[in-house]
């Protein structure tokens, strides 16, 4: 870390670039290239990393050595910006450097996710779960809210749904929209399916990290670059994300969005349509609607306006 105060703004930025690349190559050498969705995804039962390594000792330390490694690169990368970034405050190289360590951390959080999307869900099975409900509704014009994948008449793909086989969708209309849509674009073929469904939770994923970077340029401008970067490039975030596809980060893509509606006042009348479409993707996020109801009433001046404004909230909600 000393030698980061000596480096000038381009070794900053190439640190960057290499940290980057380096945690790419980890990504694709220990959770992709030997464990591929278009390898494993017709495995029925579903598999996961330790029956895909035989619960060999080389297994168990390949995946804690990479995470460690990873971790190492992410505080690296943290500590990185924000020392190159107090060494670039000279008049004439913040906005140059500010404009490529953007591009550098977004760029590779687009980079790592997309890595990951091939990948198997070895922590995880819920993405191909995610399709097998959606077959239903596709297929049979069964409501995947109140049907369970058992249900099905003889559908190949039932056994993917594992403990869920007997199970109505948990999820909100939203993501089954978002997932049947999905289907339809794909033409119905489960492995591209599974793929589309990876790619959404990639593209929500670098979405979520824009959107950090964007809270934070309004609350504090000083902090944005780092914030974007401890979400986007966070190994766990994308592993859970773009590795296992969990659904989870559109439902929080929602949630940030309304976040930073918040601080516009222009847009601010948006801010509860964004935190539904977040509740009806999981309904996780149904426990954070009172604080927000709260914050859009206190800033109307009167006790009336209050009430009014959260009634109509409500009823648009």
């Amino acid at each position: 870390m000393a030698l980061l105060h000596r480096k000038t703004t381009s070794d900053s930025l190439f640190a960057l670039i290499a940290a980057g690349l380096v945690s790419a190559m980890i990504y694709w050498l220990v959770f992709v290239r030997p464990f591929p969705l278009a390898g494993h995804y017709d495995a029925i039962p579903p598999v996961d990393y330790a029956k895909l390594t035989g619960h060999s000792v080389r297994g168990a330390l390949s995946f804690v050595i990479a995470i460690a490694v990873l971790f190492g690169i992410y505080f690296f990368v943290l500590r990185a910006l924000q020392t190159a970034s107090a060494g670039a405050s000279t008049p004439d190289k913040p906005s140059t450097y500010r404009r490529r360590a953007w591009g550098i951390v977004l760029g590779g959080t687009a980079l790592l996710g997309a890595i990951l999307v091939p990948a198997y869900p070895t922590a995880a099975i819920d993405a191909l779960i995610y399709a097998v409900l959606t077959r239903g509704w596709a297929l049979y014009g069964l409501n995947p809210l109140a049907t369970a994948p058992a249900s099905l008449p003889g559908d190949p793909w039932i056994g993917l749904a594992a403990e869920w086989a007997n199970v109505a969708s948990p999820y909100g209309s939203v993501w089954e929209g978002v997932s049947l849509l999905t289907f339809n674009v794909v033409g119905g073929d489960f492995l591209a399916h599974a793929l589309a469904l990876k790619v959404i939770a990639a593209l929500s994923h670098l979405g979520c990290a824009c959107l950090v970077g964007l809270i934070l340029l309004r609350l504090r401008p000083d902090k944005a670059l780092a914030g974007a970067a401890a979400f986007g490039w966070n190994p766990m975030a994308l592993l859970e994300s773009a590795g296992n596809g969990h659904n989870d980060i559109l439902m929080v893509l929602f949630l940030l969005l309304a976040v930073y509606l918040c601080l516009d006042d222009r847009h601010r009348w948006l801010v509860v349509p964004a935190l539904t479409l977040s509740a009806l993707t999981k309904f996780a996020t149904v426990m954070v609607f009172p604080f927000f109801l709260l914050y859009l009433a206190r800033r109307q001046t009167t006790w009336p306006r209050r009430l009014a404004v959260t009634a109509a909230n409500l009823a648009l909600a």
